[in-house]
């Protein structure tokens, strides 16, 4: 089952709130992801695509019933997000499954 993420929503006026009982927080560039652990271990994007491109995520601790809505930041060394490197990473990732199935597959001319 996919539980669909909650979305920025913009303020009307376009002021932050200044209410005690709301809070705000940092919008950072990077990947939404939805762990859910209802009947089985889901891990999407918002987007519903598979997270098999991130297997250090794979297999979290987190008990039954449990949904989390949150992000895959990474951040450089003075602790910025860095969205340029992650994207990296990815790149790298597909680039070896491709690589991996040109070698299972060859081509012929």
């Amino acid at each position: 089952m996919f539980i669909s993420p909650m979305l920025l929503q913009y303020s009307k006026n376009n002021l932050a709130f200044d209410d005690s009982s709301t809070f705000d927080e940092l919008k950072w560039d990077v990947i939404r992801l939805i762990v859910s652990n209802l009947d089985e271990l889901n891990l999407k994007t918002k987007n519903t695509n598979s997270t098999a491109k991130y297997p250090e995520l794979h297999n979290p601790p987190i008990p039954k019933g449990t949904i989390l809505d949150g992000e895959i930041v990474v951040l450089d060394e003075k602790g910025r997000a860095d969205f340029e490197s992650h994207w990296k990473n990815i790149i790298h990732r597909i680039l070896d499954v491709i690589i991996v199935t040109l070698g299972m597959y060859p081509l012929f001319l």
